[in-house]
C-alpha cells in the first residue's frame, strides 16, 4: 500500500530482489553440486530455508490492505478509512 509516487521504485526494487535471489540460489546450487558425499542437497536446501523463513515470519507483521478487507469481510467503510488514511486524505463531516 505505498503511495502512488513510491509504486514504481518499490516495484522495481521487489523484480531486482527476486532476481538477486534467483541468481543466488543459482550460484549455490552450481557450487554444492560439486559436493561430494551425498551432502550438496542438504546445503543447497538448508541455504534456501533461510530467506523462506524470515518471509513466512515478516508476512505475519504485514497490515492489512483494503482489497483484503473487502475480499475478507465485506466491510467498505474500514476498507474506505484505510484508504483515506494511507493517500492522505481528509474525511467530510
Amino acid at each position: 500500500m505505498p503511495p502512488s509516487r513510491y509504486m514504481g521504485a518499490i516495484n522495481n526494487g521487489f523484480q531486482l530482489c527476486v532476481d538477486i535471489g534467483v541468481l543466488a540460489a543459482n550460484l549455490i546450487n552450481f557450487d554444492s553440486e560439486k559436493i561430494t558425499g551425498n551432502l550438496g542437497w542438504r546445503i543447497s536446501l538448508s541455504l534456501a530455508a533461510v530467506p523462506a523463513s524470515i518471509l513466512t515470519l515478516g508476512a505475519f507483521f504485514l497490515p492489512e490492505t483494503s482489497n483484503s478487507l473487502i475480499q475478507r469481510d465485506s466491510n467498505q467503510q474500514k476498507a474506505k478509512l484505510m484508504l483515506q488514511k494511507v493517500r492522505g486524505v481528509r474525511r467530510r463531516r
